[in-house]
């Protein structure tokens, strides 16, 4: 069943967010507007190994985000209509001292979601930059917790990453751009599909901690003069 969310972004510095979010303003005579919807699929699994436990865990969501944006100088206007979480499962497993413990979907703390979603235009390119607050792992109980990196854009740099998201892309490109010229006509869809994956030995209180953490994703954008028939 599909969760309608919050129609806000997670907190990030204020001037940078009155730089990139208009979330009440009319289009202005003249200039033009488009309908703008993203879906974002998710398919991931990961393994902590802390204090001689291990966590075995899988998930996968989709996440859907529509809004209207409006030309603004050599850039644009971004608002936010709508922001669902059409679906989101999970399960962890324990194994320890020979006994394994499950962990299901409602287990889990935190739902998928995400971070910012803004736009810009920059050398004949339309970028879409959206970045997913991380979730924290393993969901059993534990004193060691560490985050898991989720899908983010090329060059997203906020909120912090857990780790260089770029440089662990493992097929296909998170540069989600379009040529200028494509969104000055009819309506354009494209598909976007990368795979990232890293694994790491780090310290959390005192404690070796390892970490891998992989997922696929799949991103499908839809952008077309304002009022044209959704489908």
């Amino acid at each position: 069943m599909a969760r309608s969310l919050p129609r806000t972004i997670a907190a990030v510095p204020a001037a940078v967010f009155a730089a990139l979010f208009l979330f009440a303003s009319p289009e202005k005579a003249g200039r033009r507007a488009w309908d703008l919807d993203l879906s974002l699929r998710t398919e991931g699994r990961y393994q902590v190994i802390v204090r001689g436990v291990t966590y075995s865990g899988d998930f996968g969501f989709t996440l859907s985000w529509s809004g209207t944006m409006e030309e603004d100088d050599d850039d644009f206007r971004l608002v936010q209509r709508d922001i669902r979480l059409l679906d989101w499962r999970a399960h962890e497993t324990s194994a320890a001292h020979d006994a394994e413990t499950l962990k299901m979907t409602g287990d889990y703390p935190d739902l998928p979601a995400f971070h910012h979603v803004f736009v810009l235009a920059d050398s004949g390119f339309f970028h879409l930059d959206f970045a997913l607050s991380g979730l924290s792992v393993p969901v059993h109980e534990s004193g060691d917790k560490t985050r898991l990196a989720l899908p983010r854009t090329a060059g997203s740099v906020f909120p912090d990453p857990p780790v260089h998201y770029d440089a662990h892309i493992r097929k296909g490109s998170n540069a989600v751009r379009l040529p200028l010229a494509l969104i000055s006509g009819p309506t354009v869809e494209r598909t976007f599909d990368w795979s990232f994956e890293h694994r790491q030995w780090s310290l959390t209180q005192d404690q070796p901690l390892f970490l891998s953490n992989a997922h696929r994703v799949k991103v499908a954008l839809r952008i077309g003069p304002r009022g044209t028939d959704r489908t």
